[in-house]
């Protein structure tokens, strides 16, 4: 009973057995694993740019930390050296 229902007007999938059905399972599920690789691989690169951003924002802040650090020194030298 169960065989005949799967042969009826089911679109693709009617008229392949029961071992093509399970190969295109493992197809479908070997393709979501690939997709979820990709997205992990995007998701490491989007964490490495924003890091990699902080770590030039970081720097760019320091940077300017000392330059303004320099011309209070400069300021305060000229007047109270």
């Amino acid at each position: 009973m169960s065989n005949s229902q799967g042969q009826g007007h089911e679109g693709d999938s009617s008229n392949q057995s029961p071992e093509g059905t399970m190969e295109r399972i493992l197809q479908v599920m070997g393709e979501m694993r690939d997709n979820q690789t990709l997205m992990m691989g995007r998701i490491y690169g989007i964490e490495r740019q924003q890091n990699e951003s902080q770590v030039q924002v970081g720097m760019m802040v320091e940077k300017a930390e000392k330059q303004l650090a320099l011309k209070l020194l400069m300021a305060k030298g000229g007047s109270s050296w």
